[in-house]
């Protein structure tokens, strides 16, 4: 399936182009390039990653998504990727039973 046949989720607004992403084992920062608010693409292991994303991350058992104030999105998979494209791309894929809070 083509990653745009999926649902998007919100996962902030941001004033210093970036995003904390939060996992059991580590917690990195996501630097968008731009301000604004961001969507991401939210798709499973059906879907065929286009070749002009690249995987900046991989997480474990789930994933809490931070904006510059709150917390907006928690992701509950196996496995979670995520994968970038130019400055606002953002496409999150989980692997297994997949929540989202």
């Amino acid at each position: 399936m083509n990653y745009k046949e999926y649902n998007k989720i919100f996962i902030g607004e941001t004033d210093v182009a970036g995003f904390i992403f939060r996992s059991p084992e580590k917690m990195v920062e996501l630097h968008t390039g731009t301000d604004g608010a961001f969507d991401a693409y939210l798709v499973d292991r059906q879907c065929e990653i286009p070749a002009h994303y690249n995987l900046w991350e991989t997480f474990n058992d789930w994933l809490w998504i931070y904006d510059d104030t709150e917390r907006t999105a928690k992701i509950i998979s196996k496995t979670i990727e995520v994968y970038t494209a130019g400055e606002r791309g953002i496409l999150i894929k989980v692997g297994g039973i997949m929540y989202k809070l």
